[in-house]
């Protein structure tokens, strides 16, 4: 059997051309062996970027378990091995092997951060539980929350990866790609803005440059302007960051009170997305309270 882990990070990435696309859909149909391993592959790519996404967040910080993280990836790697041990796809089983070592990884730099914060954590989770039951009462007593308070606990800016799907290798350490990351982690907005447009010049798959073009705009209180990157992702026909262009859309979409357009880009996104599906849900969920 061959490696195929080339043709699955294609295809996650987006980069496939039409025919070959095609190609892999059909066979995705027809090959259940490469459908299953496809399924393994995809999993623990979603673990991956999810964990990036807790480690390197922004602004928020995870709300979920530690333990229910370990135990998901302890289980797939149980479904890995069970699955490739009789199976010759050498190369292929070595990719995933690299990229279980890469979450236990995440999990670890995540458990490191979390061990820095638990002298005041304890105290934060208390006044967090007291505000939150003193929320809870006013809302349900007094009036619903207001689209601006939504928003405001809905977003947070994309994290920055220094490695991020589709973005070709070359354009990492390279200026102005690690030029704008700096200004975008520094909350230089509008410098990072115009890295990001010089950046996207340069790219093969220019998705990635636009989501960040956009949530700098969100930054700076562009919501029009914002939205025109997203739409543009939305609008490409590759689903590359599909998700997250129908997320931040959206949030701007409430930002401007258009709710109608809100919910039905909400109730776009995949379920495949995960961590996107599931936020989504839950602002679905608020917006009908």
């Amino acid at each position: 059997m061959t490696d195929d882990s080339y043709l699955f990070e294609q295809y996650l990435d987006g980069m496939m051309a039409e025919e070959t696309l095609r190609k892999f859909l059909d066979r995705l149909a027809t090959d259940k062996d490469f459908a299953a391993r496809f399924e393994l592959y995809k999993r623990l790519d979603d673990f991956v970027r999810r964990q990036q996404l807790r480690v390197f967040s922004v602004r928020k910080v995870s709300e979920e378990s530690d333990g229910l993280e370990v135990n998901e990836l302890q289980h797939l790697e149980k479904e890995i091995g069970k699955y490739y041990s009789h199976k010759k796809n050498t190369g292929e089983l070595r990719t995933l092997r690299e990229k279980l070592d890469q979450a236990y990884e995440h999990i670890r730099k995540d458990d490191t951060n979390r061990s820095k914060k638990s002298s005041w954590v304890g105290i934060a989770a208390s006044i967090a539980l007291l505000v939150s039951l003193s929320l809870l009462y006013f809302f349900q007593n007094h009036k619903s929350l207001t689209t601006e308070e939504i928003y405001n606990r809905y977003y947070s800016a994309y994290p920055a990866f220094a490695v991020v799907r589709g973005a070709e290798l070359s354009l990492v350490n390279e200026h102005p790609w690690q030029a704008a990351l700096k200004q975008y982690e520094a909350g230089n907005f509008r410098k990072a803005y115009t890295a990001f447009q010089m950046a996207e010049f340069s790219m093969k798959n220019k998705n990635l440059a636009k989501l960040y073009e956009g949530i700098c705009l969100m930054e700076l209180h562009e919501y029009g302007d914002a939205a025109l990157q997203f739409r543009q992702i939305l609008s490409s026909g590759n689903k590359l960051l599909y998700n997250q262009a129908c997320w931040y859309l959206a949030l701007c979409r409430l930002k401007q009170q258009r709710i109608s357009e809100a919910v039905t880009l909400l109730k776009q996104i995949d379920p495949d997305g995960n961590t996107f599906y599931l936020r989504a849900k839950q602002l679905l969920d608020t917006l009908d309270d």
